[in-house]
């Protein structure tokens, strides 16, 4: 964009060079100020608004253009009109669709689908009184509200395109407003009969659209799969609850597991971390050496160390890898492991395996470690009670990072 602006400066015909340098002194110098203070959390809000201005340019620059051409003799060229018409329309949609999309991450809007009868009805029908207007400007009406009427429409229209939409689903929304904000200015380069920026409008267009299908297909929840997890989630306080009234049996647990003087934790998918947590949660507060590492990986290295000394801790949950993880715990017994394993409620394939099972309700797999997690730091805190450790203030252990 920068190499455009050069460009069209360097253009014959341009006069006054003093007012857009100082036009562009105060634009570029509030979006420097802006882009170092805004905090990153935000950073979503402020691309939203930048790409809505470009938007807005690119439209104002087509109704400028109009301006100009419509005291000569004769309609507007077909090509020319054209341009003029897809940049107002195009701009329109990515200014007024940013504004919204700014509103909703910065919670001006609800984040909520904003949703009302005959919607899809009304936005069809806005848009095809905008493709009208201008194809009537196409044809030789001379008449600037059209251009005018095609500015307003296209903006609501953006309004409505993004109100349906939640607020999770902004970047995506943005990266594809992103996208129509280059092609505007594409356009625009075909009005001002500058090639450099319809080359980097397209670029901008191109690289927009890319990364909006990539960003889609990663998403890779359906509606109802993701209704499904809204459901989950709001399920799991009574969840946790109930894992919270295992506490009793968690600490009779820990009375066996209180002078053990190394432990692994082992978990696969979803719950490897879960296994970290675990580990890191005993050591630091009962002071025993512990290890958390993925269940996958046990036989390169961890298998070494399993003896009858060493409790084991698997996180085993019914989940998409579960027979994996039944077959790591066999592996652990097979040379004399002690196995203690998360399971979930009802599951009987660890019960001739498992020492001892703690069962933890049945939930989503994505949303299991909210669940597996909470026996492992019960478990912490009980065997660091036993063994006499303050639980409150950890020995060497800082909250904050004082030194490097």
């Amino acid at each position: 964009m920068l190499i455009a602006i050069a460009v069209t400066f360097a253009k014959s015909g341009m006069t006054d060079y003093w007012a857009i340098a100082v036009a562009m002194v105060i634009g570029g110098g509030f979006g420097a100020v802006a882009a170092r203070k805004v905090k990153m959390t935000a950073m979503p809000q402020m691309v939203a608004l930048f790409n809505g201005v470009g938007g807005g340019a690119a439209a104002l620059v087509s109704l400028a253009e109009l301006h100009r051409i419509l005291p000569e003799p004769g309609a507007p060229k077909v090509d020319i009109g054209l341009a003029i018409v897809l940049s107002a329309l195009i701009g329109s949609i990515s200014f007024a669709g940013s504004m919204v999309a700014f509103a909703k991450l910065q919670e001006l809007l609800s984040g909520q689908p904003i949703t009302y009868r005959g919607q899809q009805f009304v936005n069809a029908a806005l848009f095809l009184g905008c493709l009208a207007a201008g194809l009537a400007l196409v044809a030789g009406v001379q008449d600037e509200w059209l251009l005018w009427a095609v500015v307003g429409g296209a903006s609501l229209f953006g309004v409505l395109f993004v109100l349906p939409i939640g607020g999770a689903d902004m970047p995506v929304v943005i990266s594809l407003l992103n996208a129509f904000t280059g092609l505007a200015v594409a356009v625009g380069g075909f009005e001002l009969e500058n090639n450099v920026l319809i080359v980097s409008g397209m670029l901008v267009g191109a690289s927009g659209t890319l990364l909006t299908l990539k960003m889609g297909r990663l998403r890779a929840l359906s509606i109802l799969q993701g209704r499904e997890v809204v459901r989950a989630l709001a399920k799991l306080p009574e969840l946790v609850s109930r894992v919270l009234a295992k506490a009793p049996e968690i600490e009779q647990l820990a009375d066996r597991l209180v002078r053990a003087q190394n432990v692994l934790y082992l978990g696969r998918g979803y719950n490897f971390p879960v296994a970290l947590e675990g580990a890191l949660k005993l050591k630091e507060i009962s002071y025993i050496h512990a290890e958390g590492y993925p269940a996958a990986e046990m036989k390169h290295g961890p298998i070494a160390l399993i003896d009858d000394l060493m409790p084991v801790i698997f996180i085993a949950p019914k989940d998409g890898v579960h027979q994996k993880v039944v077959s790591n715990v066999e592996e652990v017994k097979a040379r004399g492991g002690r196995v203690i394993a998360i399971v979930t409620e009802g599951d009987k394939a660890l019960d001739k395996l498992a020492d001892h099972r703690i069962e933890i309700p049945e939930t989503l797999d994505v949303l299991t470690p909210v669940l597996s997690v909470v026996p492992l730091q019960l478990l912490a805190y009980y065997i660091a009670v036993r063994r006499g450790c303050n639980v409150d203030q950890p020995r060497n252990l800082a909250k904050s990072v004082t030194v490097e």
